[in-house]
């Protein structure tokens, strides 16, 4: 069975991403991010609470269609925002009082930053996944109910991923130390060497002070870019 670890973007942690974001001019917001395929739900969803809540809705994507989607709609204002760096990108998230997005990446950064957020439909299970592992099930988007969630409880969802980053830094290391000893010739099973492998293997090795091992330097730039939790 294969082993799930977290998206890259989740090792790190909210201040990490508040030194490289831009923060926008805007105020007052419902951001609705959408990527790859048609976000119909979303931007519904975000046209109601965007009412309710008497704010404006900014819109973004990696899909610009002209005007915006929601182009000729009336209901609440709105301004769109698609030739923006992943700078600005993360400054509209940080600073959105709320977030509606079909996007795997949206949907991970919203809960780095801690914001109320709903994710739409989408193809595929990434996003199911990781709702269901930061107990938040409740915030994907299905059939006409109009989203109105308590707030998310972050200094829950924090413990559970500091919990899964753990799990991931430990795969990833474990897998190092793996690929090492299995290139180093400590391991029996040779067979499953490529030929370019096994020549390197059979070469005889100078006697030289032993360097420090992969897995020590992995686990240093990972000490030195996650900081103590």
């Amino acid at each position: 069975k294969a082993q799930v670890v977290l998206d890259p973007v989740m090792l790190h942690g909210r201040e990490f991403y508040e030194k490289i974001a831009v923060p926008p001019v805007e105020k007052n917001y419902v951001l609705l991010y959408h990527a790859a395929q048609l976000a119909n739900d979303a931007l519904e969803k975000a046209v109601t609470y965007a009412k309710e809540h008497d704010l404006m809705i900014i819109e973004s994507s990696d899909r610009p269609y002209e005007n915006g989607l929601l182009a000729g709609r009336t209901e609440v204002p709105h301004i769109w925002k698609y030739e923006i760096g992943v700078e600005e990108w993360l400054g509209y998230i940080m600073n959105a009082d709320c977030i509606f997005t079909n996007s795997f990446h949206g949907t991970c950064f919203s809960i780095i930053f801690n914001k109320e957020f709903y994710a739409g439909e989408r193809t595929g299970t990434k996003i199911p996944w990781l709702l269901s592992v930061f107990g938040l099930k409740n915030r994907w988007l299905k059939g006409s109910e109009a989203p109105d969630e308590p707030p998310i409880d972050y200094s829950r969802v924090e413990v559970l991923r500091r919990k899964y980053r753990q799990i991931t830094e430990d795969y990833i290391l474990n897998a190092v130390a793996e690929t090492e000893k299995l290139l180093s010739g400590k391991v029996k099973n040779r067979a499953a060497l490529s030929g370019m492998e096994k020549a390197v293997l059979a070469k005889p090795e100078e006697k030289k002070p032993q360097p420090e091992s992969l897995k020590s330097r992995i686990k240093n730039k990972l000490r030195t870019a996650f900081p103590a939790r």
